[in-house]
């Protein structure tokens, strides 16, 4: 393999690529280039999530997210890129991979072409702050909607005080009641950081998370604590807050098993995203819903759905806090 050029096409993308976001923050993927213009893209497997991301289909997914960002940087760049995805992945096995997994394949070739959303890719943010209270414009609406449908899925949007109620108060019950979960707890505790945000890093920093050092710290050291109905009130009511002025709450629904609907719901979720960044709009991913099977269960019957695999608020904020990337996904 050649020794990565940073300076080369592949890491010029890469410095835009690395902006794509990947399950709490992990960077998983990794662009190791063949020669000027091929390259395999590998996940490294002890970025993974095995423990909270059953049957690692958040990861899987998170591959089709990847390649958006990689053919938007490319464009970004003057070139066009053709990706492949590996045709015999199997995501509940890709843990036991070894230290890397090839995902897929990627061409470059020239192209004066540029892509519209490839200015959205630094702009776009998860913004765990509180919002303003406003109505999602309804053109970012229809986007979002066709977007979903383009590919296959399907956009439920709510604005109405009960329903967006009901999934913060639910969302804050599933974080609390995750935390008690021991494997989970440590898997995730890895990947949160403290102290000043970095330039370059990776994880979950507290500034970006809009949390406290010990709101951080007593959350995975004394989770126990949480079970006291006092305790448990109060660190409820502060984490509510932080959520203050939210007047929108969204579902992603359709297949969201196999390899190829993982990649193909991956990709929709970056465009989705992106257009949602075309109207400086922000969204906050409730994963921890979704990954509990009771608290999937409790979604599945308030929205009358069977296959919802996201779940979010969204809605307009001050710009968030940037969470820190690697300075380079080029592996040799």
């Amino acid at each position: 393999m050649p020794t990565p050029n940073e300076n080369g096409i592949w890491g010029q993308i890469s410095n835009l690529a690395r902006w794509t976001p990947s399950p709490h923050n992990t960077q998983p993927f990794r662009i190791r280039p063949t020669d000027d213009g091929r390259a395999e893209l590998l996940c490294v497997c002890d970025r993974m999530l095995p423990e909270e991301d059953h049957g690692n289909l958040y990861l899987a997914a998170a591959f089709g997210t990847f390649a958006v960002g990689l053919e938007l940087a490319a464009a970004r760049c003057g070139h066009e890129i053709s990706i492949e995805p590996a045709s015999d992945i199997e995501p509940a096995s890709l843990y036991q991979a070894g230290t890397h997994r090839v995902m897929g394949h990627a061409v470059l070739s020239p192209s004066g072409a540029t892509h519209l959303l490839a200015e959205f890719l630094e702009p776009r943010r998860t913004s765990r702050l509180q919002y303003d209270g406003r109505r999602v414009d309804v053109r970012c609406i229809e986007g979002l909607t066709r977007v979903a449908n383009e590919h296959g899925q399907r956009f439920l949007s709510y604005d109405d005080p009960t329903r967006v109620q009901w999934v913060l108060n639910t969302n804050t019950q599933a974080i609390i009641d995750n935390l008690q979960i021991t494997n989970e707890r440590q898997e995730i505790r890895q990947w949160y950081r403290r102290g000043a945000t970095p330039e370059t890093g990776d994880g979950l920093w507290q500034v970006p998370m809009n949390q406290s050092s010990w709101e951080m710290t007593s959350a995975f050291s004394t989770p126990w604590l949480l079970k006291l109905p006092g305790i448990r009130g109060f660190v409820g009511r502060r984490f509510l807050k932080t959520q203050d002025g939210t007047r929108g709450v969204g579902l992603l629904c359709g297949p969201f098993q196999t390899w190829p609907e993982l990649y193909a719901a991956g990709r929709m979720l970056m465009e989705f995203w992106l257009e949602m960044a075309r109207f400086d709009v922000y969204m906050h991913p409730y994963g921890s819903m979704l990954t509990n099977p009771r608290f999937a269960a409790a979604v599945a019957q308030k929205f009358g759905v069977k296959d919802a695999w996201l779940i979010f608020r969204f809605g307009y904020s001050e710009v968030p806090p940037r969470s820190p990337r690697l300075a380079s996904l080029l592996m040799a």
